[in-house]
């Protein structure tokens, strides 16, 4: 978390809002917080690796952002099989590299 804390500061010296809210991402607490400061730029989502979880953090967080980045988007885990469903209906690309399990973004609301 010390690294995450001094990441945080050095983008926000450079003139962009940061905000960090921890939190189980299923909390209603934490979505409500969330939706409170959206819309956002980007949305990284790195849930858990079972479908249900990967899923729900979609569900809950994927319209906030303008682009929605997916963790473990390559292999048989959950994040696989939703990006799989769901990177067809957006303009996308896909970052991946051997030995990486792969991140993908989609593009939702860029011109």
């Amino acid at each position: 978390e010390p690294t995450l804390r001094s990441n945080l500061l050095e983008i926000s010296k450079m003139g962009h809002k940061v905000e960090l809210l921890l939190g189980n991402s299923d909390g209603k607490e934490l979505i409500e917080a969330v939706r409170k400061s959206a819309p956002f730029d980007l949305v990284f989502i790195d849930a858990g690796h079972d479908y249900p979880d990967v899923k729900q953090d979609w569900e809950n967080f994927g319209a906030m952002g303008k682009m929605v980045c997916f963790h473990d988007i390559i292999g048989e885990l959950g994040c696989a099989q939703l990006w799989e469903e769901i990177r067809h209906d957006y303009p996308h690309v896909e970052f991946l590299q051997s030995g990486w399990m792969g991140i993908g973004v989609l593009f939702k609301g860029v011109s």
